[in-house]
């Protein structure tokens, strides 16, 4: 006899959520002594694209990261998100287009080639840099970037004001660098070329007069499980030394899943790349691992579109096989007919900022950060 599947049930049920809900407690209590971080991964899908937003620039500042905090903040859990990790898309000009907070200094910065979280790096070489405007009260940054070739080095500011000189050393790896600045107070964070050909992985930007959890969004257009689990630069890159290095409390999402069966990579490589995902995730840091549903997709004749369910049963797979929460975003819409009628689907495949994103945000705040 088939088992029964009851998605909740089985969600609260994992033992991983425990130890997640016990630092929460602590953020709650006033008595834990770092921040959380949670990091969203996957695909446009989780990166946030909108074709419906108004403005189109939105965007991003709509994806399911934010308005996890939100929810999250507006019910007692600490937590914001005021970061930018990767270029989320294929140039800076479509980035810019999608997200207001981001704007492209003149000059050479391109994509860095590497594999990093949320797409490619921000490589700034010849006077080149770039801006970060987060709606958010911060008054400290943490700056992802990668180690290479000794004698590089680039100067980031708040608000135009003393730069904060990083020098590369030599040694291939993430590295991180906290710069402060004065008041708790909405900021610009600038970014610019000093010497050399370096990259810039993302910017996580908070308060530093209290403890939250820090929501990260490292999704990307067009990532599949595939691109997930590149290690494409490692140890200087990779998105699985990302989570080897982050190590954030919770990571999940779709994980790519959608593009998976649109370009027809089969059901059994998305299995074998998201047992990798989960896996590595666990073995080396993240305390709860998740996953989450991917929407119906209405594009019937793309790929092997047709047999979509074939690719979330391995989803559910995975995670009855590792004991990490499967987040059923898309059994709760019930069709893609229904979810487009609903409001939550904008086309095909992507996710509405003001009813497919919030749902997701809070069918995820519901399972691992219950009331």
């Amino acid at each position: 006899m088939s088992r029964i599947i009851n998605p909740l049930r089985d969600v609260w049920q994992q033992d991983n959520l425990i130890n997640l809900r016990k630092f929460t407690n602590q953020l709650l209590s006033g008595t834990a002594t770092r921040n959380g971080v949670l990091e969203i991964w996957g695909s446009s899908v989780d990166r946030g694209v909108d074709e419906t937003a108004l403005p189109y620039n939105s965007q991003y500042n709509n994806s399911i990261a934010q308005w996890l905090a939100r929810l999250m903040d507006a019910r007692g859990i600490p937590a914001a998100s005021n970061s930018l990790f990767g270029s989320g898309t294929t140039t800076f000009a479509d980035l810019a287009a999608r997200d207001a907070r981001f704007s492209n200094a003149p000059g050479s910065l391109i994509l860095g080639s590497s594999s990093l979280p949320g797409g490619n790096g921000f490589q700034m070489s010849a006077a080149s840099g770039f801006g970060l405007n987060f709606p958010g009260n911060t008054n400290a940054a943490d700056v992802w970037w990668i180690d290479n070739a000794a004698g590089r080095s680039f100067n980031v500011n708040f608000d135009a004001g003393a730069n904060t000189n990083i020098p590369t050393t030599g040694v291939a790896r993430y590295a991180k660098t906290t710069v402060t600045a004065g008041a708790v107070a909405v900021h610009a964070i600038n970014l610019a070329w000093v010497a050399g050909g370096v990259v810039v992985a993302g910017v996580d930007a908070y308060d530093n007069t209290r403890k939250q959890f820090l929501i990260r969004n490292v999704a990307c257009a067009g990532f599949t499980t595939a691109a997930c689990v590149s290690e494409n630069g490692s140890p200087g890159g990779g998105r699985l030394t990302w989570l080897d290095t982050a190590k954030p409390d919770a990571a999940g999402g779709t994980l790519g899943l959608t593009n998976n069966w649109r370009n027809s990579l089969g059901p059994a490589a998305s299995y074998a790349d998201m047992t990798t995902w989960v896996q590595r995730a666990l073995a080396n840091g993240t305390t709860c691992p998740f996953l989450v549903t991917p929407p119906y997709d209405g594009g019937t004749g793309t790929g092997d579109t047709a047999n979509q369910d074939l690719y979330v049963a391995q989803m559910w797979r995975v995670g009855y096989e590792n004991k990490v929460p499967v987040i059923p975003w898309r059994e709760s819409t019930r069709s893609f007919a229904i979810a487009t009628a609903g409001g939550f689907l904008g086309d095909n495949t992507h996710l509405t900022a003001y009813n497919g994103a919030v749902d997701a945000a809070r069918m995820i705040k519901a399972c691992l950060f219950p009331d």
